[in-house]
């Protein structure tokens, strides 16, 4: 998450706004918006609603891959390290572009934990739409 909090600027430069949608509690929402004071639009959808519209991965398969096991140690190098999991940890995440008139233009869909969009492909990407 934290590479997209850091694309927010470019993010926004290119005339995008950006949302981050969570799946746990309002006191975990709170903890987030904490740890990212930049980012003005984050939601919680505990019912996680957006996650099967924007047909997400969810289950158990998501956590039995190897690449799982790849993208740990490639953020344990970069210096990163699990946080505190808050909401349903079987909900793989993604990126969502989605035009004012609600049209979804494109989505990136995390097959496993740590399948993130590089964010220099995101904004490649928003260029091209």
């Amino acid at each position: 998450m934290a590479h997209y909090i850091e694309a927010h600027d470019s993010i926004t430069d290119a005339g995008y706004d950006m949302a981050i949608i969570g799946n746990g509690t309002a006191m975990h929402l709170q903890d987030f918006i904490e740890h990212y004071p930049g980012v003005t639009s984050i939601y919680t959808d505990p019912s996680r609603q957006t996650y099967r519209a924007l047909e997400l991965k969810h289950g158990v398969s998501s956590l039995m891959s190897l690449r799982l096991v790849s993208n740990g140690l490639r953020a344990t190098r970069s210096g990163h390290k699990q946080g505190h999991t808050a909401g349903d940890p079987l909900q793989q995440g993604g990126i969502a572009v989605i035009s004012q008139k609600g049209n979804v233009l494109f989505v990136h869909r995390e097959q496993t934990s740590g399948d993130h969009l590089p964010s220099d492909r995101l904004l490649n990407t928003l260029a091209t739409l």
